[in-house]
């Protein structure tokens, strides 16, 4: 089941909407979503984590939706999103940083901790007991 951004508007200031009246479906699993600088990435997947909400139109998942109070906690345990510029709780190692990120989305102590091993490993950085989440992403995908 797909993303789903229907004739959503969105502006970071009043009057000035930076995206106008969008409809697209971001497909289940991996997706590359290519743009220049500007093009209004960060914001249409920040809109699809819940972290920016639309002017109007809406974002749904199954049958979840960002405006809906009611499927809300719901929707923001199964959507997530890592942001380009990450800022990390110092002292924290990466299982730690990503089982608070999860506790902060509503999951329990013992599922959070839990979860933020299999999600390290999904994303195969070795070992929970790295430095510090940045090191862990720095260091996760092998150089030429």
């Amino acid at each position: 089941m797909p993303l789903r951004f229907s004739s959503c508007t969105f502006g970071y200031r009043r009057k000035h909407p930076v995206l106008r009246d969008l409809d697209c479906d971001l497909p289940t699993g991996r997706t590359v979503f290519l743009g220049p600088n500007g093009a209004g990435k960060s914001t249409v997947l920040g809109l699809g984590a819940s972290a920016l909400l639309p002017v109007s139109g809406q974002v749904g998942y199954r049958r979840m939706r960002t405006d809906d109070r009611r499927t809300l906690r719901e929707y923001r345990r199964r959507v997530a999103w890592m942001p380009q510029h990450l800022t990390t709780v110092p002292g924290l190692t990466a299982r730690d940083q990503v089982a608070y990120a999860g506790w902060l989305k509503g999951m329990s102590r013992t599922e959070a901790w839990d979860g933020a091993l299999d999600a390290l490993r999904r994303v195969e950085i070795p070992g929970p007991r790295l430095r510090s989440l940045r090191h862990a992403l720095t260091n996760a995908v092998p150089r030429n």
